[in-house]
């Protein structure tokens, strides 16, 4: 029986149970049916934050031409109004050292404007704001209620889900969402089939908890087929790591760990002795199912060591490397880490070195490689009881992550996940007190 933290009633919910009943709404003596009207309207708009920013919904739409992200961003916070006028009761919620951490960040970017006496191009200083703005929001708009994340978390489950399919069947019909990406890997509304990836994971982080122990492997299967769709070695890096964390914390029953690497050590020799077969797959018009790049990653699965067609990730983590020992003190500048020599957008912009420390070194110099450790540790810092068996894999998760991209503070949906890591740990810190 747990005892929810702004509420004297007590609620059941049973490891593995979700419970979407009053009980877990907040019973204050002065509670009417008004109030439980608002939480209601909360937990609705949380799912629809959930629907149109965690699934990159937003992105896609704008690319066929139907609204940009903003419009989107500008409706939720109008259709949230209401509910500012409850910011009284959401202090002890809001005032959560990721709002702290905000402010750093800020400082982060304007020290570098005052530095280099000059506004960064491509807007990239209102997109900053912009993020900043939208992890506020999100902090908001998940905040207080126990309804309202145990719906966050039932829409996570349903994304995750979604996404596996998307992929499943992109891979089938290459054209499904308007064609594949450049890369030749299934990314569904994502797009980017790295981004793909991050966000299966972190679906299953979160609502992983919500499956009775027995079936958490195979959601964690399902979810793993989906990263390997995706070709993405970061994620399925990561994906091994966070299943291996969610075992340790006995999230996933530990002699399930048997039938884990069973299944993994299968798929290693599947592949090992069919991978030279894999260049006839046609897909149904008679074209090749993978290409050369994809070809390259399942290579690098069997043979680790071997660098495969992608050596521009190499030769951009060295270009960038070289920028932060020109300027180790101060960094070169916002912007600054995109690639002098490979360009990859249609505004001339280069692309940045896929690796969160380095970009962040590169343009604030030594201390920007606190930043994604002090966002994860603000986050997670007020976790307490069970909590810290979401707290732990989503902290373990983000730091090797951050190897792998560079778009932990601009992407939406991963914004999304820290403000609602945030406040599942406010909620439990709460609780204790």
């Amino acid at each position: 029986m747990v005892k929810s933290a702004d509420t004297a009633t007590d609620y059941y919910f049973p490891d593995g149970e979700l419970s979407l009943t009053e009980e877990s709404i907040d019973e204050r003596p002065t509670s009417s049916k008004r109030g439980r009207i608002w939480v209601y309207y909360q937990a609705l708009l949380a799912i629809g934050v959930v629907l149109i920013f965690f699934t990159k919904l937003d992105i896609w739409l704008e690319q066929q031409g139907f609204l940009i992200p903003l419009y989107w961003l500008l409706a939720f916070i109008a259709a949230s109004v209401p509910l500012w006028f409850l910011l009284a009761d959401k202090v002890q919620h809001l005032l959560a050292p990721v709002v702290a951490w905000c402010g750093l960040y800020m400082a982060f970017n304007c020290l570098s404007i005052v530095v280099f006496a000059k506004i960064p191009e491509t807007q990239l200083f209102e997109d900053r704001i912009r993020s900043l703005i939208f992890l506020l929001f999100a902090l908001f708009i998940f905040s207080e209620h126990v309804l309202v994340q145990n719906c966050v978390k039932v829409a996570m489950l349903f994304v995750t889900f979604m996404n596996v399919f998307n992929h499943i069947y992109e891979i089938l019909n290459p054209f499904a969402f308007g064609g594949l990406v450049s890369l030749g890997r299934p990314a569904g509304f994502y797009m980017d089939a790295n981004e793909a990836g991050c966000a299966l994971i972190l679906g299953m982080i979160f609502s992983i908890d919500l499956l009775k122990p027995k079936y958490r492997l195979f959601y964690a299967a399902v979810v793993g087929i989906g990263v390997l769709l995706s070709f993405s070695r970061g994620a399925m890096a990561c994906w091994l790591i966070t299943v291996l964390i969610l075992a340790f914390l006995r999230v996933i029953p530990r002699y399930q760990l048997i039938y884990l690497f069973a299944a993994l050590f299968g798929f290693y020799l599947i592949l090992l002795t069919q991978i030279d077969t894999l260049i006839y797959l046609r897909n149904f018009d008679g074209s090749p199912l993978l290409n050369q790049d994809v070809l390259a990653r399942l290579d690098w699965i069997v043979n680790p060591t071997s660098e495969g067609q992608d050596l521009s990730r190499v030769d951009l983590a060295e270009e960038a490397w070289q920028k932060f020992y020109d300027s180790p003190l101060f960094g070169k500048g916002l912007g600054s880490s995109a690639s002098d020599t490979y360009v990859a957008y249609s505004d001339g912009t280069g692309t940045k070195p896929h690796n969160m420390y380095i970009t962040t070194m590169v343009e604030h110099g030594i201390l920007g490689f606190v930043l994604l450790p002090s966002l994860v540790y603000a986050t997670i810092c007020k976790a307490r009881g069970k909590t810290m068996r979401t707290a732990i894999p989503f902290a373990v998760f983000f730091i090797f992550w951050g190897i792998f991209s560079h778009t932990v503070f601009s992407s939406f949906f991963i914004l999304l996940s820290f403000a609602f890591m945030s406040n599942l740990a406010t909620q439990s810190y709460l609780k204790t007190e």
